[in-house]
């Protein structure tokens, strides 16, 4: 096969070489067995590099179909017809049966020059083209600035939205303005306190209440708009709704400033009292589920412990949320006829998939604190889509602060927590996304600033930062002093094994990528940054005693301009995917 159709062929996957070896695979498989149109045929990378670069399990998926061939040798005659295939040099069946293949070294050739030549688009996929989603993460209480408590869920549901793009996906970022509960009333006391004590007042923040220096900056700005006229307990009294907008706008905007330093932006703010309650959503909501029989008049039984003296019988009605998974059903009108907490959902809910009606998958990020909430809500989501929509729950684990060793102490603005402002004033923005992408939103991160500062191997971050800024620093000496510059068209001159094991780790990507966003596990795009990082600089460290593996031989500029496109195409695919994760790629450090 030519060069012109192998690279046809590379472009026709988006440069995904996994695809194209399934595709291969998969014509060779449906020649010797056109019965095979069902089976879904898996490839796999190898965990050991020895066994070649991809593996499959194929012969095994067809021993229910194939009658007249034990499995081994279903696999020795795929592996026979996969050796006349452009694409492999070794086809060769291990253990029972699988089959482990091996590339063309001059189809990783073929590879790296098709990326470069389309490097803005490479590790996106259409897995989920067509498809709309919603995605709310942060939806922090409006009562103070964002704090490290939130920090973790908002980076990661970021992430995820990155992610998700890249993908294919539709993508709504939504932020969910709690402005409706008791947390808003405590609020407006604290503000208000502080406003009479910009007049000389000396009534003092109660407990229960936010000490913050923020709420004197929402304070001072009442009293710059309005005077004095708040002083007037009736005046006050009247105009509550005045004083909650004014208040809830003051915090959205700080909050909004703090996302933006996270470099998170949403284009969806839906307010609970103003979008939902206050539009009726959730009466239509209730209406809607109890015509379907998803809400019904019912009695709880009495908790475990409790004194049946004092527990009431008479009916309420109940989600009925047991019915997937959920340990009871869910009050959620009570007795008097008032809503519960979990009403709310329910007129959010309707906003999103009835009044909307667009989405195709919901995903809601919660703290820690909320795992309980997880199955009541996915219940309630199930009951008003009717099973159509998808919804995912993530729960972002908590963070605990340390500098050098010690419990970090609490914000003197905030009263009562850190605030992201405080950590990203110490270790700066990427510092902080990367860290808390690091492992999987359900593991505890134990998050030490100073660490997080050193510049050693020992910190991912600047392990991969550095990875990349060596690579330009290779680039730019290459050419400042020898007048030399990448030619990826010079790539075939590329024999180094540990340099061609470098471009397979760059193939890996678009997979990581697919996976990191249908798995919903973005620290998977961490740990694959980790690993190329690794095999860059253990070839960097290699040129230190053995020459040959050098990237700049000054006595061989078509070599050197060969290796410097490799290093080119090791940066930008570095830059890739630190910029799906938020986090800049350092061109010196």
């Amino acid at each position: 096969m030519t060069g012109e159709n192998i690279a046809e062929k590379l472009n026709g996957c988006n440069n995904n070489i996994l695809l194209l070896v399934r595709d291969e695979l998969n014509k060779y498989v449906l020649d010797l067995y056109p019965d095979a149109a069902s089976i879904d045929i898996v490839v796999e990378v190898p965990k050991d590099i020895s066994m070649g670069d991809f593996s499959t399990n194929v012969a095994f998926l067809l021993k229910s179909i194939i009658k007249d061939q034990n499995v081994r040798e279903i696999a020795v005659t795929i592996a026979d017809a996969l050796s006349k295939s452009f694409l492999f040099s070794k086809a060769e069946v291990a253990g029972a049966a699988f089959i482990n293949l091996t590339v063309h070294q001059s189809i990783w050739h073929q590879l790296l020059y098709s990326i470069d030549l389309d490097i803005a688009h490479f590790g996106r996929s259409s897995a989920g083209s067509g498809k709309s989603i919603v995605l709310e993460y942060v939806s922090a209480n409006p009562t103070g600035p964002i704090h490290v408590g939130h920090t973790r869920g908002t980076i990661f549901g970021d992430a995820m939205a990155n992610l998700l793009s890249n993908c294919g996906y539709d993508v709504t970022r939504e932020y969910l303005i709690n402005d409706a509960g008791s947390q808003i009333k405590t609020l407006i006391d604290s503000v208000l306190i502080r406003y009479k004590q910009l007049f000389g007042s000396m009534e003092q923040i109660q407990d229960g209440m936010y000490p913050g220096d923020y709420v004197i900056d929402v304070a001072q700005m009442l009293k710059d708009k309005y005077g004095d006229e708040f002083l007037d307990e009736e005046y006050a009294k009247n105009n509550s709704e005045t004083l909650r907008l004014e208040s809830v706008r003051a915090m959205m905007h700080e909050i909004r400033q703090d996302l933006q330093k996270l470099g998170v932006v949403h284009n969806s703010f839906i307010s609970e009292k103003s979008d939902v309650q206050d539009t009726g959503l959730v009466e239509k909501a209730f209406d809607m589920l109890r015509e379907k029989g998803a809400i019904e008049l019912g009695v709880l039984e009495a908790p475990k412990g409790h004194d049946m003296k004092d527990w009431s019988n008479e009916p309420q009605w109940l989600l009925k949320t047991t019915k997937f998974g959920d340990d009871m059903d869910r009050v959620i009108k009570k007795r008097d006829g008032s809503y519960t907490y979990l009403a709310g959902d329910l007129g959010l809910a309707y906003h999103r998939l009835v009044q909307r009606a667009k989405y195709d998958e919901v995903m809601i990020v919660l703290g820690a604190d909320h795992v309980g909430y997880v199955k009541r809500m996915k219940a309630l989501y199930y009951l008003m889509s009717e099973g159509k929509v998808d919804v995912d729950i993530p729960c972002v684990q908590v963070v605990n602060l340390f500098k050098e060793g010690k419990p970090l102490k609490m914000s003197k603005r905030a009263g009562t927590f850190v605030t992201v402002t405080d950590v990203m004033e110490d270790v700066g923005m990427d510092v902080l996304r990367f860290y808390m992408l690091t492992r999987k939103n359900d593991t505890v991160i134990d998050f030490d600033l100073a660490k997080a500062k050193e510049q050693s191997k020992d910190n991912p971050v600047f392990y991969v930062q550095y990875a990349h800024a060596r690579a330009c620093s290779a680039i730019r000496s290459a050419e400042n002093q020898l007048s030399i510059r990448p030619d990826i068209a010079k790539v075939e001159m590329i024999t180094n094994e540990a340099e061609i094991a470098i471009i397979k780790k760059i193939s890996h990507y678009p997979k990581i990528l697919e996976q990191a966003a249908t798995q919903h596990e973005p620290h998977r795009v961490i740990y694959y940054l980790i690993e190329l990082a690794n095999d860059f600089h253990s070839l960097w460290a290699r040129g230190n005693e053995d020459v040959s593996a050098r990237f700049i031989l000054p006595e061989n500029a078509e070599l050197t301009s060969a290796k410097l496109a490799l290093v080119d195409v090791f940066r930008k695919v570095m830059a890739l995917g630190l910029g799906i994760l938020g986090i800049k790629a350092m061109d010196v450090m």
